[in-house]
């Protein structure tokens, strides 16, 4: 090689190695700009977790909302008791979450924890819309029971863990896009609970199954399949999570250096110590210690929670068995179901939030007002108070409007005299009744009955009739001539149940001269506002005197004739 080439050669190396210098340095500024992409945009995973959210949001409050509904009408539980089994299943909810945690702190980490106790959540879904197909009694409530206690473990077994586990999904320098993710998170709980609260109600109620009038059954699979949602949304958002390994439980951590310092204190003498938590000093760092003290001052603001929870939870019994004795009535044909009054909840929460955050909280602030987090509670609060007073006055207004019921161990009994006769009644207690007479009687649950009726100023013997299972708590009677113009006995069931319109439930005893048959098509007309045919349904035909099964009639300032 001559040395006029060399330096060419040496100048084409150089080139090459400032090429390469450039590159290298080139590098680390495309890597800083994709990161900083990156920071500014929202991981793939949230949209997964939030859908889940969702759904799994829907399946939950969806199933709350029917539930005490549930057990008073198709599991033929009494209110109270009915309240019982949805607050007991409300506890396992808010129980469970604190072995959930644990699961997930100390085992299985959040990831697997969640999907574990979801299908275990999954199998509680379907296990009660099953229970809720018309069966026997004793198995739709084991069924359901069994299929409520696991959706309680479910649901709350993940309740930590999902929130958690979509914070970890973002990066150092995401502060401002984790504060949105809650924000969406926390509105994707509520939109779930809204439809869910609007929708199986009318499931439950407007739609027919099984040949009964409405179909719990339905009501409860929605959710369910809601749920099957949620799961599969998890599982398929797999790949784009940020799965962290487990790292132990702070919960456990607090307990045992809580227990700690009290042992040391109770059993060991050593020198007094400034605070009562410094007895841990031998096994556990002044960090654990000092972050207990502080949690220790926080929880005195949560000692009014529990009163306040013991409250709202009441939304979803007492206030639904409360709704079932009103009305419902918005305006002239239009009605509220009793399971949409938790409608109105999450409703608020999505209308409100951004009045309270762009208008009413900038106004207060301008003049001093509300001004903290904890102002804010305290007003939230009085207001809570104020509603419970008020649910409590529209209550006492209901059970004073409410028939009373006979005292336990005892019957209400109807007696009409439908005869020109008076009579005299010597069983199953003397009581005298005019004619055309009505009274009310009280008397012993029995299995068996005698009725002794002796007219006073017509030529008709003694009637005696024996009645057995006369034990439901409010029945009818009527003394009248039969066919034979006899004096005879008609004993039926009655009720006192408050139709969900607020109108009157009438019933028609008749005896009269004509005598009704098969063969013609014979009915009682009701004229008023409206005007109605009715056919007599309980009576042996040929026949002549009856009764009818109760109908619906508005009678507030109206007149009605039967005819």
């Amino acid at each position: 090689m001559s040395k006029k080439e060399k330096p060419k050669t040496d100048e084409k190396n150089n080139a090459r190695s400032m090429d390469d210098d450039k590159n290298n340095k080139r590098e680390p500024q495309e890597e800083q700009l994709e990161s900083e992409q990156d920071i500014n945009k929202y991981p793939r995973a949230i949209f997964f977790l939030l859908g889940n959210e969702f759904c799994e949001r829907f399946s939950f409050y969806g199933i709350r909302t029917i539930l005490t509904l549930y057990l008073v009408t198709k599991l033929d539980y009494s209110e109270n008791f009915s309240s019982k089994i949805f607050h007991g299943s409300q506890i396992i909810v808010f129980l469970s979450p604190i072995f959930g945690a644990i699961l997930a702190d100390v085992w299985l980490g959040k990831f697997w924890t969640i999907l574990s106790v979801s299908i275990l959540y999954a199998c509680g879904n379907m296990t009660l819309a099953l229970g809720a197909i018309p069966n026997t009694l004793t198995l739709m409530r084991t069924v359901s029971i069994v299929g409520l206690s696991i959706i309680g473990i479910g649901s709350g077994g993940i309740k930590p863990c999902v929130s958690a586990f979509g914070g970890d999904q973002f990066k150092e320098g995401q502060e401002e896009l984790r504060h949105h993710f809650f924000a969406l998170f926390y509105f994707s709980i509520n939109i779930g609970s809204l439809i869910s609260n609007a929708l199986t109600p009318f499931l439950r109620e407007d739609v027919k199954c099984f040949g009964e009038d409405s179909c719990f059954s339905l009501a409860f699979f929605i959710p369910a399949l809601l749920f099957a949602i949620a799961l599969i949304l998890f599982i398929v958002g797999r790949p784009f999570y940020v799965i962290k390994p487990a790292k132990g439980s702070v919960f456990i951590s607090v307990v045992q250096c809580i227990c700690n310092a009290l042992y040391n204190k109770a059993t060991k003498t050593v020198e007094k110590k400034d605070h009562w938590l410094d007895y841990a000093d031998d096994q556990y760092d002044s960090v654990l210690k000092q972050d207990i003290k502080r949690l220790s001052r926080i929880l005195i603001l949560y000692v009014p929670l529990p009163l306040f929870w013991a409250l709202f939870g009441q939304q979803g019994s007492k206030w639904i068995l409360q709704a079932t004795k009103m009305d419902g009535k918005l305006s002239r044909g239009i009605y509220i179901k009793p399971d949409h009054m938790l409608i109105v909840n999450p409703l608020l929460i999505v209308v409100l939030i951004p009045i309270f955050d762009w208008g009413i909280y900038p106004l207060l602030n301008k003049v001093n007002l509300c001004t903290t987090p904890l102002q804010r509670i305290t007003v939230g609060g009085l207001l809570s108070t104020l509603s419970y007073i008020i649910t409590a006055f529209i209550q006492l207004k209901i059970e004073a409007d409410l028939p009373q019921s006979p005292p336990e161990g005892e019957i209400e009994i109807v007696v009409i005299n439908n005869s020109p006769c008076s009579l005299e009644m010597r069983s199953p207690q003397v009581h005298n009744l005019s004619s055309f007479e009505v009274t009310s009687l009280s008397l012993p649950m029995s299995k068996t009955s005698d009725w002794t009726f002796v007219p006073k100023d017509c030529d008709i013997s003694e009637v005696k009739k024996s009645t057995e299972n006369l034990n439901e708590t409010f029945n009818l009677i009527m003394v009248t001539f039969d066919d034979d113009d006899k004096l005879g006995i008609h004993i039926s069931n009655d009720s006192r149940k408050k139709h969900k319109t607020g109108d009157s439930l009438v019933r028609l005893l008749f005896s009269i001269d004509y005598e009704f048959t098969e063969k013609e098509n014979a009915s009682f007309l009701i004229q008023g506002p409206s005007t109605l045919f009715l056919f007599p349904d309980k009576m042996i035909r040929p026949g002549k005197l009856g009764l009818l099964n109760t109908i619906l009639l508005f009678l507030e300032n109206t007149n009605y004739f039967c005819h």
